[in-house]
């Protein structure tokens, strides 16, 4: 339950395409973070909250949106298209249509591929959880895909409301396009996604395969790579650890 606490409003305006947007945010305690960063993910909202100008008692909001998990918020919620529309909900849009022009156009606004990877990563749906990698992988939209991995810093393994990997999405997808489903699958394994990662109901994307044993052969062998991989690495800390022990001693 979010605490609410008997605050002055703070409204704000700002002038955008020639038309005014109005947040209003009313009796909010400024503590309640998950609330507000929901709040503005679902509203209709898209003016530049760095806009202080325009905020009655701006420090307030100023030191508000320098948390860490609104400090980019001010930016990616300020650009938006002709009908209003956030660069996250441009995001999701092209996540669900496979439309890598778009995509192509907000990466070309952004001032870096910091900003980037910041966005797709920050963008989820309100309910699900899902990011635009989890509804590509659902949806079978490969040219997406392949251009959000290329993007430096984009997580590659988040998680949705139930647990679910990009993986594990990709996995279900196959069980309605095997050949296809597996395509997506080996390069999303190429690309690094984890095969071992379990979710809310404690299983992994290998085992929702469904009368597939190739791709389940596939899922199996990532599986064992990545734990042989595992094992060297901890193998390699040991070494280090016991030759600094052996320079001590000496």
């Amino acid at each position: 339950m979010v605490a609410l606490s008997p605050l002055t409003p703070y409204n704000f305006t700002t002038f955008q395409n020639q038309k005014i947007h109005l947040l209003s945010v009313l009796s909010i305690n400024y503590k309640s973070l998950s609330f507000l960063y929901k709040f503005l993910q679902i509203s209709n909202f898209s003016s530049p909250l760095h806009s202080t100008r325009h905020i009655s008692n701006s420090s307030i909001l100023t030191n508000f949106l320098h948390t860490p998990r609104l400090n980019h918020l001010h930016f990616f919620m300020a650009h938006s298209t002709n009908d209003g529309a956030s660069f996250s909900e441009q995001l999701l849009e092209c996540a669900r249509r496979n439309n890598t022009e778009l995509l192509q156009s907000i990466i070309a606004e952004l001032p870096d591929v910091h900003a980037v990877a910041k966005l797709v990563n920050s963008t989820k749906e309100v309910i699900s959880n899902n990011s635009p990698l989890h509804i590509a992988t659902l949806l079978g939209n490969w040219e997406f895909i392949d251009m959000v991995l290329d993007i430096e810093g984009v997580e590659i393994d988040p998680l949705n409301r139930d647990g679910d990997t990009p993986l594990h999405l990709a996995v279900k997808y196959a069980a309605s396009e095997p050949e296809y489903g597996y395509f997506i699958i080996d390069n999303l394994l190429d690309a690094g996604l984890d095969a071992k990662i379990v979710d809310r109901s404690g299983l992994k994307p290998v085992n929702y395969v469904v009368n597939n044993e190739k791709l389940r052969t596939l899922l199996q062998s990532a599986e064992y790579a990545a734990a042989v991989e595992e094992v060297e690495v901890d193998d390699d800390d040991d070494d280090e650890g016991d030759e600094g022990l052996a320079s001590d001693s000496d």
